[in-house]
């Protein structure tokens, strides 16, 4: 089983343990073949670690490998081991080879799984925090293209108050003339002032 970790990085999990000798040990009819076949136990476990570290799995996996597992199926096969040689996972792990059981196994996939969804929330905290930072941009231009509206509104607006004054002063005069001289009789249409424009864009007071 492959274990994989980010940054092209993995564990790889070997699962073909000895277990011959610990099987020995459980059906010795006495205790001193128990112990020996205990203390072949502990050396078949050993040779097995030596020949997982040399095993280059990197190069058929293309990554790098963290440590190789060697799993044992059952917690007795590496307490047995252990009261033979206390040193034994010490000594598998100065070679990067982790000695396991299923409670290990699973407490040590648990801690990857944790692992990635730690990496996966820093990562959408980095990603949260750089579309954030677009969206302030973005806001800020918007808001300056706004006001740039807004100043173009009241230009225009000034600009039409002014065509009123104009018309006012200009073109009403004449237009009351040609009423008195009776120009305007056939018309459907009366000239009047146009209603000048009081409101102005109004300026948002920033809030607290």
């Amino acid at each position: 089983m492959i274990v994989r970790l980010p940054g092209d990085r993995f564990i790889a999990v070997d699962a073909k343990a000895p277990i011959n000798a610990y099987l020995e040990a459980v059906e010795a009819s006495n205790e001193r073949s128990r112990k020996a076949a205990l203390d072949r136990h502990v050396r078949e476990i050993k040779s097995h670690a030596r020949a997982l570290a040399s095993r280059d799995y990197a190069a058929g996996l293309a990554g790098e490998v963290d440590m190789v597992v060697m799993f044992l199926p059952s917690d007795a096969l590496l307490a047995e081991a252990y009261s033979r040689d206390p040193e034994l996972q010490v000594d598998a792990l100065r070679s990067r080879v982790l000695v396991a059981t299923p409670t290990t196994l699973v407490a040590l996939l648990r801690t990857v799984a944790i692992y990635w969804q730690q990496r996966a929330l820093a990562e959408n905290a980095a990603e949260i925090a750089s579309v954030a930072g677009t969206l302030y941009e973005r806001a800020a231009k918007f808001g300056e293209e706004f006001a740039g509206v807004g100043r173009s509104l009241q230009g225009a607006i000034d600009a039409y108050n002014r065509a009123v004054g104009s018309f006012d002063y200009r073109l009403l005069p004449m237009a009351r003339r040609l009423e008195e001289m009776k120009v305007a009789e056939t018309s459907r249409r009366k000239v009047t002032t146009p209603q000048l424009v009081d409101d102005a864009p109004r300026v948002p007071r920033e809030r607290d």
